[in-house]
């Protein structure tokens, strides 16, 4: 199982900011800002590494007004404009989050039975965190949600999710974006990121 370790730069209205996806260290004074504009969120090009299409682990940190979050906000992504893409976090119109993974062509959510409101209050600064194990060794692909204050210590939210069958995403060669559900922007997180990370396998290193 794979640990990705790649850091990200951009330029956003003349301010640099950094995001290293698969290293939780020195995150605390780094942060992206993200008003909820579809022209605010950060992408950096495909790369293999990020092309997970079996066991994902998939985490981030940040703010956001946990009572009422942007309607299908997106935290990451890899993801096209369409149903094309390797996995997709985000929350969906009712404060739950969700992940979405792709299989050629065909979108399949699973969604956190208990919204993440109930852990964090408004304006505080949480980890919110997906697993998906596309092969449960019973017939079944299992996805489970998670929350931490810390990075380190995380606690199960709500019951996992199970679907029939095995699962496995179709590798494209999207971007990845953060703060966005999809490549053009749309559905649009609002609040500030200071960590995405995306472990190829279940606590990959």
């Amino acid at each position: 199982r794979e640990h990705l370790g790649v850091e990200v730069s951009a330029t956003i209205y003349g301010v640099t900011w950094t995001v290293t996806i698969g290293d939780i260290d020195g995150f605390t004074s780094r942060k992206l800002s993200l008003p909820g504009s579809s022209s605010d969120h950060a992408q950096t090009p495909h790369y293999s590494a990020a092309s997970v299409t079996g066991d994902v682990d998939i985490r981030a940190r940040f703010l956001t007004d946990w009572s009422s979050p942007a309607s299908f906000g997106g935290i990451i992504s890899k993801r096209g404009t369409g149903d094309t893409g390797e996995w997709l976090f985000q929350f969906d119109g009712s404060g739950n989050i969700r992940l979405t993974r792709f299989s050629s062509g065909s979108a399949l959510d699973w969604t956190s039975t208990v919204s993440a409101n109930t852990v964090f209050s408004a304006g505080q600064t949480g980890w919110v965190r997906v697993t998906h194990d596309v092969d449960d060794g019973g017939g079944q692909n299992v996805a489970t949600f998670f929350t931490s204050l810390d990075g380190v210590t995380y606690t199960q939210l709500g019951d996992a999710v199970f679907r029939s069958g095995t699962y496995t995403a179709t590798a494209t060669t999207n971007p990845v974006s953060v703060g966005a559900a999809r490549s053009n922007g749309n559905a649009p997180m609002n609040g500030e990121a200071f960590a995405a990370q995306v472990h190829n396998g279940i606590d990959g290193t």
